[in-house]
């Protein structure tokens, strides 16, 4: 009777789920480090900089609308922030925005290839061009950010990182653009992370589930101060955007120099299930 009454409340009833994440914050982890974050605006791209800004790094920002772009500036009022309007799917910008990043504070030292679209279009009514939109942002603008990076660090013998936000629907088969991009982009972070490591640049991932306030594209908008409720994955909540965001620090600080090539998921074991 009571598991009976269980299953009622859980299919029938709305469910509250609040949640806080605690931050190790230690202050330099990142210290003089030069980031470059593609999609710093909102989500787990605004999260990742307010951290490596906690850790002492030097950060850019990129974001296709300016007025975004210096609300962001405005807000976190650090003069180791700076923006940069920059639609990162036109590769053909991708050595002049570079030259641009450098301008402000040298060469860099770690990207976050954080940017990414997403649609709840249904599949039989997607029109190609949104298809190569997605396929453009999510995993193309990507390959070609990470060989001209790598080419550079190459030419001048430097070491580097890079941090690359995947998704676990890259973990799963897909038939809607945004899988098939994110399944493209988890290869793409092993494979070149085999190549990268040879020249002691180290390549890894994050595979985040459902993330709170929600990636650009989507219907949906989360607020977890409100409800974090989602009843796909082990502990039944959405991800905070600062939960990925810890990860990517870890990630991009000297801790982690071992780990190579590894995709990290954070679902609350949605893909457990």
């Amino acid at each position: 009777m009571k598991s009976i009454i269980k299953r009622f409340f859980h299919k029938f009833c709305k469910k509250i789920t609040k949640v806080e994440v605690s931050q190790i914050k230690y202050g330099n982890l990142l210290e003089n480090k030069v980031i470059l974050i593609t999609g710093g605006t909102s989500g787990i791209g605004k999260a990742l900089t307010k951290r490596c800004l906690e850790e002492g790094a030097k950060v850019i920002i990129t974001g296709r609308k300016k007025e975004t772009l210096k609300k962001i500036k405005e807000e976190f009022n650090s003069e180791n922030l700076e923006i940069l309007q920059w639609n990162i799917s036109e590769i053909k910008m991708i050595e002049g925005k570079f030259k641009e990043v450098e301008d402000y504070f040298g060469e860099v030292d770690i990207i976050f290839n954080n940017a990414g679209i997403y649609t709840d279009k249904n599949y039989l009514e997607i029109t190609e061009e949104e298809y190569n939109s997605i396929m453009d942002i999510n995993t193309k603008s990507i390959f070609f950010t990470c060989q001209y990076f790598m080419k550079t660090l190459i030419n001048q013998k430097r070491k580097g990182k890079i941090i690359n936000t995947v998704s676990i629907r890259g973990q799963q088969g897909a038939y809607e653009p945004y899988g098939i991009s994110k399944w493209g982009l988890w290869g793409l972070t092993r494979g070149l992370a085999k190549k990268g490591i040879e020249n002691g640049i180290i390549i890894n991932g994050i595979a985040p589930g459902i993330t709170a306030p929600g990636i650009a594209g989507a219907e949906y908008r989360i607020d977890p101060k409100e409800n974090a409720y989602y009843q796909n994955n082990g502990d039944n909540r959405v991800a905070l955007s600062e939960e990925i965001a810890e990860i990517g620090i870890f990630l991009a600080s000297n801790a982690s120099n071992h780990i190579v090539g590894q995709v990290i998921v954070c679902d609350g074991g949605e893909t457990l299930i």
